[in-house]
């Protein structure tokens, strides 16, 4: 029995994960290819067991890859020792030191936050970047009918909901790419999932 509901989910590989994917995502590979600069640092939550890290190391970023779930860490640890730094953190109640990073990127992180804390999570992300700093979010857009699971939000949402804390630069649509697994017939490959891709400068003015 686990007392972390994502400890329990963690211990199936990663293929049979529903977000997994094996490489980054094109809007978030595009994005963070055309900003990237020497001794940039990075930090990646809800990196899970570091597939997405690795490729953001690839590209020549300082990486800090956190995750909730210590069988996450442990298995990302175990396949990219000493490559990233990976850490067991809450981003509701995160460890990490402030004005550390100049991205912070979020792939389906916001969308599984509860309403409640919200408010919290805006502002430790906020805190934990560099002035002038980007955070970068992909979460589930409110096209995507889901009758359970994350939560999903239009483009008005994000920007009702971050704009105390970020200037909101990007806010498209986009989607999840749905990864071909092998002997799954195509037929039976669900759609990919649509999402809204931002990205927000830090507010130097935010609320505090």
């Amino acid at each position: 029995m686990h007392s972390n509901p994502w400890d329990a989910i963690y211990q199936k590989s990663d293929e049979q994960l529903p977000w997994f994917c094996n490489k980054l995502d094109y809007d978030l590979d595009c994005f963070l290819q055309n900003h990237f600069y020497t001794g940039a640092k990075l930090l990646e939550i809800g990196a899970g067991t570091g597939i997405q890290s690795a490729h953001l190391k690839n590209i020549g970023f300082d990486v800090t890859a956190t995750d909730i779930s210590s069988i996450a860490i442990n298995k990302a640890i175990k396949k990219h020792s000493g490559e990233i730094k990976f850490i067991l953190d809450d981003i509701l109640n995160t460890k990490l030191c402030a004005n550390t990073f100049d991205f912070v990127l979020d792939r389906g992180v916001f969308h599984s936050i509860h309403r409640n804390g919200h408010k919290i999570f805006i502002k430790n992300i906020n805190k934990l970047l560099k002035n002038h700093s980007y955070y970068v979010l992909k979460c589930l857009s409110k096209d995507e009918a889901r009758p359970i699971g994350p939560l999903t939000f239009s483009k008005e949402d994000i920007l009702n909901i971050f704009s105390p804390y970020f200037k909101v630069i990007t806010l498209v649509d986009s989607y999840f790419p749905t990864p071909k697994r092998e002997k799954t017939p195509d037929l039976l490959l669900p759609k990919p999932l649509r999402a809204i891709f931002a990205v927000m400068e830090k507010r130097c003015d935010s609320v505090k």
